[in-house]
């Protein structure tokens, strides 16, 4: 177990069922910083689970505003929030989980570059992917998709992309054209989580593509090339 005496009284208190876990270093936590594109479906739970868990900064890349469709899979939100900005929104309500600093990025373009060490694609668009996946082959990304019934989790280290899954964009409709059920991105989005933590503890080993069913409760995995 490591020592969590370096944090905050009122925030080791809140990390203690964490921080009492085998190999857990919470001040490596508190030290990580995090570029995160994307708090929706996927965006949410991940977002959530990140805080909660003492990651140290957050930079949110999010320029969409909360629409009354989303809330089906966005927990981050309620009624109340229509119409208001997802990043401005989800900054209010992380900061009631826990004490991570959260920046404010506005849209990730394509002269856009990542100053974090880890990048998280939780975008919900094909051209924003292929964008995040060439601006920062340097930094370990963690990435995940999810439509319909089922969804796709995998860790890109650094010097690959998801290029090497899917060279091209797939010809995929759009989600909102073939629906999502909420909870299976609610999966997806905390398996992000997972990832993420465990890449800033150096825990365990990396996903590799792992591919979850709702509908025959499996997942099956894949090695990466």
């Amino acid at each position: 177990m490591q020592s969590s005496n370096h944090l905050p009284p009122t925030e080791a208190e809140r990390l203690q069922r964490t921080t009492v876990l085998p190999g857990w270093d919470a001040q490596k936590v508190a030290s990580t910083h995090v570029a995160v594109v994307g708090s929706g479906g996927l965006g949410s739970p991940l977002l959530m689970g990140l805080v909660a868990s003492g990651i140290g900064r957050i930079t949110l890349y999010e320029h969409d505003t909360i629409e009354l469709h989303n809330l089906n899979r966005q927990i981050l939100y309620g009624r109340g929030d229509v119409d208001k900005p997802k990043a401005q929104t989800a900054k209010e309500k992380l900061q009631t989980l826990g004490n991570t600093a959260i920046d404010l990025a506005g849209s990730f373009g394509e002269d856009t570059e990542p100053q974090a060490d880890i990048v998280v694609d939780a975008s919900d668009n094909f051209r924003t992917r292929y964008m995040i996946a060439d601006a920062s082959p340097e930094l370990p990304c963690v990435w995940g998709s999810v439509l319909q019934y089922g969804g796709q989790v995998a860790v890109f280290p650094p010097g690959s992309s998801l290029r090497d899954l899917y060279p091209e964009p797939p010809s995929n409709p759009p989600s909102n054209a073939i629906g999502v059920l909420g909870p299976v991105a609610h999966v997806i989005g905390s398996m992000m989580a997972v990832e993420t933590l465990k890449l800033a503890q150096g825990l365990g080993q990396p996903a590799q593509l792992t591919v979850y069913d709702a509908l025959s409760a499996t997942t099956r995995q894949f090695q990466l090339r």
